[in-house]
């Protein structure tokens, strides 16, 4: 059972502990998406457009199917987890949005022949 965490402030090095009964990660808070392409749409915040939110995309225009969920404005390209807009950011989610966009990449390669 967790009872303290021990924190450092990396540009001082002074540390300190503090006492808690739980600690939550929240690695995916600020999403790492500047080195995708402009054409790969993305919310005010940075995070991934996908879905209906890119039906209007001109990829999507030219395409025969519909957006799926986790779809981004590029055809046959997805987003799962906390990088996506919208996502619940949740560990369990992204793992369940990991499957689904595998589920679509077999579905949208289907449609590629």
């Amino acid at each position: 059972m967790l009872e303290a965490v021990e924190l450092e402030n990396t540009a001082t090095h002074e540390r300190r502990v503090v006492e808690t009964p739980a600690v939550f990660s929240m690695i995916g808070a600020m999403p790492c998406t500047d080195w995708l392409p402009p054409q790969i749409e993305r919310d005010e915040k940075g995070f991934i457009k996908t879905g209906p939110a890119v039906a209007h995309a001109p990829a999507w225009k030219e395409s025969k199917r519909p957006t799926g969920p986790l779809e981004t404005s590029c055809p046959g390209i997805f987003a799962a987890g906390d990088v996506r807009s919208g996502s619940v950011k949740r560990c369990a989610a992204a793992v369940g949005e990991g499957g689904m966009a595998v589920a679509g990449v077999h579905e949208a390669l289907g449609t590629f022949r």
